[in-house]
């Protein structure tokens, strides 16, 4: 089967109530996506600061299906049930991007033990292949040069690639999100940026890579899995 990431950005314009469409969310939404077939885990995460053209709030769904069409479409089809049912929510809230669809071309795991009283973070980066002809020379760089350079990071734990089901105005074809466990934010993305200029210099940094949305940064709100 074929593994997918849903990815979903709102803003909810009234700051007031901000909690109560988490609460919203974390109780009768994602319970109610996971139960929908395919889907198999719904997690929330709430910006560090504005970016233009970003939303406020970011989820992911993770699927697993053979027939991505039909599994949106049963999910949609669902939520419109839900609506019905008076399970939507009540907060005023503004989609910014929805139902962005990613295919997973590579995960990659760093040898570190994982810390639950670390704060978790994800970094998102868009980027395109500058030259279409030679997108495998592309990827293999990113996945055996980029990837371990970049979790060589401390704190950084994870990195998982996606490609792009269909183009979508304003994205890039190419999403990484990192995994970040840390006590100090700022200080990790300092030394992630001091690494990334030692690479540069060595050499190690494609020209092929064009970034689209570069150190997106979210803080990790909550997670379920089915």
């Amino acid at each position: 089967m074929g593994r997918w990431l849903n990815t979903y950005e709102v803003v909810c314009p009234d700051e007031n109530r901000k909690r109560e469409w988490i609460e919203w969310y974390t109780t009768i939404h994602a319970p109610d996506i996971l139960e929908t077939p395919g889907f198999l885990s719904a997690r929330l995460s709430e910006r560090k600061e504005f970016r233009d053209g970003r939303g406020q709030f970011f989820t992911m769904y993770e699927i697993e299906t053979d027939d991505i069409e039909k599994t949106i479409k049963v999910r949609q089809d669902k939520r419109a049930k839900e609506i019905a049912a008076g399970r939507g929510s009540t907060v005023f809230f503004l989609p910014v991007w929805r139902d962005v669809v990613w295919k997973q071309i590579n995960r990659v795991n760093a040898d570190k033990k994982r810390d639950p009283k670390l704060q978790r973070w994800i970094n998102l980066i868009d980027v395109n292949c500058d030259d279409v002809s030679k997108e495998k020379k592309f990827n293999e760089w990113y996945d055996k040069v980029h990837l371990p350079d970049v979790l060589n990071t401390t704190g950084f734990m994870a990195a998982t690639r996606y490609e792009i089901k269909e183009f979508r105005d304003g994205r890039g074809k190419y999403l990484t999100i990192y995994e970040i466990e840390t006590g100090d934010i700022e200080k990790t993305l300092a030394e992630r940026q001091k690494k990334r200029i030692e690479k540069i210099d060595l050499g190690r940094q494609s020209e092929l890579c064009i970034p689209v949305w570069r150190d997106v940064l979210w803080r990790m709100l909550f997670e379920l899995f089915k």
